[in-house]
């Protein structure tokens, strides 16, 4: 494929077209992204001018990935980079270009890019070639990005966490995989509370950050429950309950081309399961696919929800989330795991009546399961 190839791994991939308001252009390509362009070392570890942290190149703190490429419109190098400065909206040196043929790099992403190059059949390679830059004093780790975001607030902290969460799945990071947006971990536990609540299922616990009640158990986050022996159909509704939530009721926390998808069904075909990615549903909605999964009489035999008893059910939880006396349920819980980020009784049992007292037990259990 003759051409300038065009390297992305955030924002370029899932948003070529740029911020106008911001002065960017949109970049010019041909085709498709396509997962095999060179792997490179990559984190959220450079804080922009907008206070998010950018994913960069990070030869020191990042993990290795394998990146996008698409073909640029462009077949001269210099148009290519020009045109991806203008979608950056970065001076000129800090676009990294690359001609077929050149000399060999010294060791490190540059020489990875080179020998990638050469591999393929595009004339020259363009890509963002901005350096890590984090607090001054402070090395940049996980755990100081996570620290860092913390400390944002508004805007800024609605930006820098959806930076994060509009990055292609594919793309992990030491960052990426403890990096919890608060708002959006209060109002996916909240689901799974008030559907607690609505099938008067108890509540040991309620946690929006790891917590490690016992000695040799790994830290966990969520709304823990006294026992599991409950009805299939009934268990299947308490895992799907965080995503309604977080869905209907924070969406800003879900990717853009995420929701179109999932706010009309969570339950979408195994194979979209990248979509599910870095939201934090792997542990709810595991069980339920298996159990999605499993041939209808083999179900029934051990006791367990057919998939035409889930699919109606998974629907119904999507109206029942909908609702406004559910929706103030949901806003009351997420508020309290915001102000205290773990619950215990006797605050359990006060927030019990608060959402009991909005969303009649009887009725929920009604509009979810009757007829299935």
């Amino acid at each position: 494929m003759p051409g300038v190839a065009i390297i992305g791994w955030g924002s370029l991939v899932h948003h070529p077209e740029g911020d106008a308001i911001r002065g960017q252009k949109p970049l010019a390509t041909i085709g498709e992204w396509q997962r095999t362009g060179p792997t490179l070392p990559l984190e959220f570890s450079r804080i922009s001018v907008g206070r998010h942290l950018t994913l960069v190149i990070d030869p020191v703190a990042g993990r290795a990935n394998t990146t996008f490429v698409i073909r640029s419109q462009f077949d001269l190098l210099n148009e290519a980079a020009n045109n991806l400065r203008a979608r950056e909206g970065t001076p000129d040196r800090k676009i990294g270009r690359m001609p077929r043929g050149g000399p060999v790099p010294p060791e490190g992403p540059v020489r990875v890019i080179h020998s990638w190059l050469e591999g393929t059949d595009f004339e020259a390679v363009v890509w963002t070639a901005l350096e890590p830059k984090f607090l001054p004093d402070h090395p940049y780790s996980a755990a100081a990005g996570d620290a860092y975001l913390g400390t944002l607030q508004g805007e800024d902290r609605r930006r820098a966490y959806r930076y994060i969460a509009e990055a292609p799945d594919e793309i992990v990071t030491s960052l990426r995989e403890i990096a919890r947006w608060p708002e959006a971990v209060a109002a996916h536990e909240a689901g799974h509370f008030v559907i607690a609540c609505a099938l008067d299922r108890g509540v040991v616990r309620l946690s929006r950050i790891p917590v490690d009640d016992r000695p040799g158990n790994l830290p966990t986050i969520g709304c823990h429950h006294v026992s599991l022996d409950l009805p299939g159909l009934e268990l299947v509704a308490c895992d799907l309950a965080g995503a309604w939530a977080q869905v209907l009721h924070f969406p800003e926390s879900i990717a853009r081309r995420k929701m179109q998808l999932l706010k009309q069904n969570i339950l979408l075909p195994p194979q979209q399961h990248p979509h599910y990615s870095w939201l934090g549903w792997t542990e709810d909605l595991t069980p339920v696919f298996q159990n999605l999964r499993m041939p209808p009489a083999l179900a029934e035999f051990q006791g367990l929800p057919r998939t035409d008893q889930i699919e109606p059910l998974n629907q119904r939880l999507r109206t029942f989330f909908l609702r406004e006396d559910v929706g103030q349920s949901v806003k009351l819980v997420a508020d309290a795991l915001l102000a205290a980020p773990v619950i215990r009784d006797p605050e359990l049992a006060n927030l019990r009546a608060g959402v009991n007292a909005v969303v009649s037990p009887r009725a929920a259990r009604q509009m979810l399961f009757d007829g299935i």
